[in-house]
């Protein structure tokens, strides 16, 4: 849970009466997912909103992600959009002690995330990650991801002094293999680069929403298909084959992998999971101050960089067989 910024219903009320054309609201509360933004549930009348405070980007970050969901939104895709203001924003600033910091209030989605997937999730999720590359090619406002491989190289120098002598010769042949990923000429557009379980809310088996966009960017469409298969298709310590193809034939129903694209498909795992094993180390290592804070155990992430490098010849086979 992160709470960074307290929000009082009077306080909401003043923001929304400055920005918006709805009724005040009658009912707040804090949202006990993710650590990078303070996000509420609001109730205004009979209808649910999400109150996102941005606590790492700045405007041109929030105006790329606004936009990005309002394309795939216009685009007939399950993503929520945000509320446009008076003012025809689709973002406005929350003052906080001296601070403006953007803030955007999205439609809630009724749904549930799947913590368990079966084959058929991952099918869906799979064809549902394709349209989303799909359409983001003709989206036009770039924008550099912020976990590329630059700040990858960044945060392991941070982090390295902390890590045993057995986990840096992890990190330094998972930085090799990053680094040889990050040149090769692969097809890229805005991805969603968080595809997580919990950012997919789900009715009736079926996509309700993908929510959470907020740490996307310009990046290789492997490597976002990566991420996903990363939290979608492991649990046990290992990668379940029968999720992981269910996901790629979903993926393959919507958009082929390129030839490329399948010969580098473990070093884009590879990628994906020293991303989050960074990330989680460095939130452990540099506690940021919030009211509610709790983070991500590193561990899950290592555990995945190590099945992936010990299972190589997996891997490859899968993509022959992909063929």
């Amino acid at each position: 849970m992160a709470v960074f910024t307290p929000v009082s219903l009077p306080l909401l009320n003043d923001w929304l009466r400055t920005h918006y054309a709805l009724p005040a609201a009658n009912g707040i509360a804090p949202i006990s997912e993710g650590i990078e933004n303070t996000n509420y549930r609001v109730q205004i009348g009979t209808q649910e909103y999400v109150l996102t405070i941005f606590e790492l980007w700045d405007d041109t970050a929030v105006n790329y992600y606004t936009a990005l969901m309002q394309h795939f939104h216009a685009a007939g895709l399950p993503v929520p959009a945000a509320v446009v203001g008076i003012a025809g924003k689709n973002y406005h600033h929350w003052q906080a002690e001296g601070v403006a910091k953007p803030a955007a209030l999205v439609p809630f989605i009724a749904g549930a995330w799947v913590a368990t997937p079966n084959a058929e999730h991952c099918r869906q999720i799979g064809a549902l990650l394709a349209q989303l590359h799909i359409h983001a090619a003709r989206f036009n406002i770039p924008y550099t991801s912020p976990r590329n491989h630059a700040w990858r190289q960044d945060t392991a120098g941070r982090i390295r002094e902390h890590l045993t002598a057995e986990q840096q010769q992890l990190l330094d042949r998972a930085l090799k293999i990053d680094a040889d990923f990050s040149q090769a000429a692969l097809p890229a557009a805005a991805c969603h680069c968080d595809l997580f379980r919990n950012n997919v809310l789900w009715h009736n088996d079926h996509v309700n929403a993908v929510i959470d966009f907020y740490f996307g960017g310009d990046e290789v469409l492997l490597f976002d298909l990566a991420v996903c298969i990363c939290d979608w298709c492991y649990h046990d310590g290992q990668f379940d084959p029968d999720l992981l193809s269910a996901l790629l034939q979903g993926y393959n129903s919507q958009r082929h992998l390129c030839d490329l694209e399948k010969q580098l498909f473990v070093d884009a795992l590879n990628s994906a999971a020293i991303r989050f094993w960074l990330s989680r180390h460095f939130d452990v290592i540099f506690p940021r101050r919030a009211e509610e804070l709790t983070p991500h155990d590193p561990a899950h992430f290592e555990q995945i960089l190590r099945t992936i490098h010990s299972q190589r010849n997996f891997f490859e086979q899968l993509m022959k067989a992909a063929a």
